[in-house]
């Protein structure tokens, strides 16, 4: 199904699943995850687009470096260059789910000449809030203190009652499982240095940016997640070339919830 490949990207060590063959679509899972969530789509979308699914920075079998500037926003989209270059890729469709659609919105920011189209699930442009910014700062350390204190497993454990993912028991019960045991792999220092660099206080905020964002986008996210319905009704207001679908019965994991509809909208708009 997959075709893994191991590549040193910028010094750091990166595992990079592929399948299919077209044109290429850059896929970017969310925080705790790796590229192996996207196996439900290589059958589905490999027929038409050649899919690049990277464990990110501290994620999966990716490398977790020592010097936690490396995990900042500008690093990791400087490594997707790099990683889209020498696979001869760039420039693509781009996927992010959640803090992959973060980092996903923050390539098409940064560099714009990458991305041919850009579909973001679940994600946000950041805070722009100074006080906000420093509120999910405080609380992201408290997380990652968390993580290193008590373990991966236990982690996980806490993070599948949040009621942001309470939706998600009506899922797949395949798929909920490969979700659960992802996370369960997860290695402590990388996922630490994660929220801690690349968290949503952490990262720049890009809502006074969006009006000049010349990348067609699509937002998606569920109608059981009102939190980030609204952020995405808000982006669609400032970007210049958007449009945004909201999926019946599913919360913030669409693509797991209900991965017809998640699949029907985003062939739609790629093609």
């Amino acid at each position: 199904m997959w075709d893994v490949k191991d590549a040193m990207i910028r010094t750091v060590p990166y595992r990079v699943r592929m399948a299919g063959s077209g044109p290429p679509l850059l896929l970017l899972h969310g925080f705790s995850l790796s590229g192996e969530i996207f196996s439900y789509l290589a059958s589905s979308l490999g027929a038409q687009y050649r899919l690049i699914a990277p464990d990110l920075l501290g994620h999966g079998e990716t490398g977790s470096p020592i010097r936690l500037s490396r995990y900042g926003i500008a690093e990791q989209v400087a490594d997707l260059v790099e990683l889209l270059s020498s696979l001869e890729a760039s420039p693509a469709f781009v996927a992010g789910y959640s803090m992959g659609g973060r980092i996903a919105l923050s390539l098409a920011m940064m560099a714009p000449w990458t991305v041919r189209k850009l579909v973001i699930e679940s994600g946000s442009p950041g805070l722009s809030d100074p006080g906000e910014r420093q509120t999910r700062r405080a609380s992201d350390e408290r997380l990652a203190e968390r993580l290193e204190s008590a373990g991966v497993v236990a982690f996980a454990e806490d993070w599948e009652r949040l009621p942001l993912f309470a939706s998600q028991r009506r899922a797949d019960e395949r798929e909920r499982h490969l979700q659960a045991q992802i996370r369960r792999r997860q290695h402590a220092f990388g996922l630490a240095n994660s929220l801690r660099a690349i968290g949503t206080g952490s990262q720049p905020s890009w809502w006074g940016w969006l009006h000049e964002l010349d990348v067609p986008t699509l937002l998606v996210t569920g109608a059981c997640d009102v939190k980030f319905t609204a952020i995405a009704e808000s982006m669609r207001e400032l970007l210049p070339d958007a449009r945004h679908v909201v999926v019946a019965e599913a919360g913030h994991a669409v693509h797991l919830e209900q991965p017809s509809d998640f699949l029907q909208c985003v062939t739609s708009f790629l093609t």
